[in-house]
Parts: C-alpha cells; sequence; structure tokens
C-alpha cells in the first residue's frame, strides 16, 4: 500500500502491484514536478482477518493521549470494511480498490456495497461475535476475546516510544490530543498499526449518519469533556471504574513541564529523527 504521507480521505492511496507499479510511480512523479509530496509505503497484510469472514477490514480506535504521557482508549471503535469480499487477484488481474481499500470517505459512495460503520465493543467482544454488532444472527466468531489486551499492548509500544523520544516536553500535563488510530489484524489475530490520525474525522458519510455511529461520538465526545476537561476544574482524576475509558499507559517519567522557549525541543527532535532516516534511506536505496 502506497499513500501520501499528507493524504486525507483515502486521497493518494494505492494498492500497488507488480502489475501497476510502473504506472503509478510514473503518476507520481509526474505529481511531484508541481509539488513536493512525501509517500508512505506499508506491507500489504496478504492474509488479513476478515469481517464475519467475507471482507477486509480495519478498526478505528479512539485515543486519548495527555501531556504527562498517560494514554487512554475508547471502549467502542468503528468498524470500515471494504465494499466487496476479499480475495487476491491472480496473474494480470488489476487491484480492485473495493477490494482492498478499507477507507470509509472513498467507500461510502458505493451506496449498494457501502456496509456502515458497524460498532465494536471492546467491552463485550464474546456477546458481539455471538450476536454482530447490529444483534444479528449471525454466529461465526471473527473477533478473538482478548482484542481489547492486544490493542492495548499495541498502542503501550508506539505512544511510549513517540512520547519518550518527541513529546516529553509539554506546557501543561493536563493537556491532551485526540486520536483516531487505524488498526488491521491478520488471520493470527495479530494487529498492525495503519495510521493514526489527528484530529480523527468524526463526521458522517452519506446522508444520514447511522445511530449506533452517532450514539458513539456523542458519548464519547461527553466523557471526553467529563474525564479530561472538566476534571481540571472540579479536581477529579479519570476513573477506571468508568466505562468509556481503558487505560494505556500511566503518567510518563519522561514528563517534563515545558516554557514556550523550550517547548521546541520535541520538533527539533522530530527534526533530527526525520534527517537521519532520510539519510539512512538514501544511503539504501
Amino acid at each position: 500500500m502506497l499513500k501520501e504521507a499528507g493524504g486525507n480521505c483515502g486521497e493518494g492511496l494505492y494498492v500497488l502491484t507488480y502489475n501497476n507499479k510502473e504506472v503509478i510511480l510514473r503518476r507520481i512523479r509526474a505529481a511531484n514536478i508541481r509539488r513536493n509530496i512525501s509517500y508512505v509505503a506499508q506491507e500489504y497484510v496478504a492474509k488479513p482477518l476478515l469481517w464475519r469472514g467475507t471482507h477486509k477490514f480495519h478498526m478505528r480506535v479512539y485515543l486519548i493521549v495527555r501531556g504527562n504521557g498517560e494514554a487512554y482508549m475508547f471502549s467502542k471503535a468503528l468498524a470500515h470494511i471494504a465494499n466487496k469480499p476479499f480475495e487476491i487477484e491472480k496473474g494480470d488481474q488489476e487491484a480492485d480498490s473495493e477490494v482492498h481499500i478499507t477507507n470509509v470517505a472513498m467507500n461510502h459512495h458505493n451506496k449498494m456495497l457501502f456496509h456502515g460503520c458497524p460498532v465494536v465493543d471492546f467491552l463485550n467482544i464474546s456477546d458481539m461475535n455471538k450476536y454482530g454488532p447490529d444483534n444479528s444472527s449471525d454466529t461465526k466468531d471473527f473477533l478473538p476475546e482478548d482484542t481489547t489486551t492486544l490493542l492495548t499492548d499495541l498502542f503501550s509500544q508506539y505512544i511510549s516510544q513517540a512520547y519518550d523520544n518527541f513529546m516529553s516536553n509539554q506546557l501543561s500535563e493536563s493537556d491532551f490530543i485526540h486520536i483516531g488510530a487505524d488498526v488491521i489484524f491478520d488471520q493470527k489475530c495479530k494487529p498492525y498499526i495503519l495510521e493514526f490520525n489527528v484530529p480523527p474525522c468524526t463526521g458522517m458519510y452519506g446522508e444520514k449518519m447511522e445511530a449506533p455511529m452517532e450514539e458513539l461520538f456523542y458519548k464519547m465526545f461527553c466523557s471526553i469533556v467529563e474525564n479530561f476537561v472538566l476534571c481540571e476544574y472540579v479536581h477529579t482524576d479519570v476513573n477506571d471504574s468508568y466505562a468509556s475509558w481503558i487505560t494505556i499507559n500511566e503518567k510518563s517519567e519522561k514528563f517534563s513541564e515545558a516554557t514556550v522557549s523550550t517547548l521546541g525541543k520535541n520538533m527539533f527532535r522530530w527534526a533530527l529523527y526525520k534527517r537521519r532516516l532520510e539519510r539512512e534511506q538514501q544511503r539504501q536505496y
């Protein structure tokens, strides 16, 4: 998969194969004559876990990371599902984007095949596997029972690395960012991060937002205000017994309360890392 680093809503997203790579690379080189675009190449998960055993999908998981390094995962997520059943093309067949791309901003235009955005409840995985996200009679299990642990372990690793190296200088430990993390599973139920979206899109796709999706956004934003905004004024902490948020990381030892003049250390460290990475890539290729 090849994507524009600054792309949004599925723009600049390509399924790169042996059959089409030269055409796509020529198109990219032509586009770069007009503007300097950075791209991210990600190895394709060749055997993805399938939604109800038929369609490729990824999860949009909502996270909060605070200025002090604390991180939390919202207990409900959205499933983004490809329009067409999954298959790997053979021979000279071109890759069908509606089979391989799970981006809802692209897929919702096909009203006949669009699946909507089913809600995934991490606190009730067993019930969802039994009855389906819409309480249907489909009983085919597809999500691992330990989905929550798999995701929190994955997010903990990446958030800790990013925070400790590039985000530890903050003006206030109570500042926070809202993230939409896109995650895909393989058939062995191993999760992989596709990307982090800051801030995540919370708009509707199509003519009307589905009721379960609208309820998720309403409850999520209410709990963000209660747990991460008002808590600064009423001096309450995030309550683990509150069902909306699952703890990923505790406060980081690397947290340093910065001033306006020292806040730039984060960006300076990131710029150095990015430059070093670019030089390593140039030597390799």
